[in-house]
């Protein structure tokens, strides 16, 4: 079994590792998905990157449902799109 990974990794770069989590969260009948929206007006899907244990670093994101479809389009990280991608094909209805 492939594991699917997203991007292609480049000969001669350095690569700093980043580790995070972020989650597809489906409402019960799968066509819609939660987003984030930070305070510049990107969206995100929910999550961060993983550091030692503390209070939330941001409290002022707003919370919004969005067909699938539409979510992908207003995602700003590519990673974040193709991992939607990612979700519908073993989501399909």
């Amino acid at each position: 079994m492939t594991i699917p990974s997203f991007g292609e990794k480049k000969q001669d770069v350095t690569y700093v590792n980043r580790y995070g989590v972020y989650a597809v969260i489906p409402n019960k009948d799968k066509d819609q998905i939660i987003l984030v929206q930070a305070p510049n007006g990107a969206w995100f899907l929910p999550g961060g990157e993983i550091t030692e244990a503390q209070k939330p670093l941001e409290d002022f994101n707003n919370l919004a449902w969005f067909p699938v479809d539409e979510a992908i389009e207003k995602l700003k990280r590519g990673s974040h799109k193709w991992g939607i991608e990612q979700w519908k094909n073993t989501h399909k209805k």
